[in-house]
């Protein structure tokens, strides 16, 4: 995760959280270009959800969240926002 989202996403969770609001970001590995950056942080649980990226041709990714870190029991509601941005 690129260090200048990393205060966004800790605030953004400590003002859901006083709503009684959970919040996941899922995050992967970069692809090589972003990795050159070498500008990439962790965001600490149980906020951030580490997973594996799955990168072809540096260009397409995929990302295996649902069904594995995605659990929302049946009498909950839950918002998925997904970035497709390029960077």
């Amino acid at each position: 995760m690129p260090h200048y989202r990393l205060r966004l996403f800790e605030l953004l969770a400590e003002n859901l959280a006083r709503e009684s609001v959970k919040l996941e970001v899922v995050y992967g590995n970069p692809n090589p270009e972003q990795a050159a950056k070498r500008d990439l942080v962790e965001l600490a649980a149980p906020v951030g959800v580490k997973i594996r990226n799955y990168w072809l041709n540096e260009t397409v990714l995929h990302q295996a969240i649902f069904g594995k870190t995605v659990n929302i029991p049946r009498q909950s509601r839950g918002l998925y926002v997904v970035n497709r941005s390029k960077r």
